[in-house]
């Protein structure tokens, strides 16, 4: 989450230099961490506030470019599968920076996207309708 948050630090004058640059290489930091996130799972839970502050971190750079972009760099794709592995990583300490996070990719316009992360949030209820009915 390093990179990610020398990115927010950045002068805005630095980023408006190279828009797509900077958003380019937060959405290589978020597929970093995302990937990173497979070795991890709820056994792990001492890590939980590590993640979660890279969730956070995610959140804040998908706002700082909100709308900055005309073309799609992968920032929203990498926050998308960032948010898919903490579902398994997290559990239920995934759903404080989900409330965060999902508006923000909600303000995508493309069609297909916004169906990708419609089947993510219903994967979610799901996930979470399961651990309220147990077998």
């Amino acid at each position: 989450a390093d990179n990610l948050t020398e990115i927010l630090r950045a002068p805005q004058a630095r980023i408006a230099m190279d828009v797509r640059g900077h958003a380019s290489w937060a959405a290589r930091s978020i597929e970093a961490i995302a990937t990173v996130s497979k070795a991890f799972g709820m056994q792990h839970a001492c890590t939980a506030p590590d993640w979660e502050e890279g969730l956070m971190a995610a959140a804040r750079i998908l706002d700082r470019f909100s709308g900055q972009l005309s073309v799609e760099v992968g920032l929203w794709r990498a926050s998308l599968f960032l948010c898919r592995r903490m579902v398994e990583v997290l559990s239920d300490q995934f759903l404080g920076p989900l409330d965060t996070l999902l508006p923000l990719l909600y303000t995508n316009n493309n069609q297909v996207d916004l169906t990708e992360l419609t089947i993510f949030a219903h994967h979610i209820v799901c996930q979470y309708h399961k651990k309220t009915h147990p077998l």
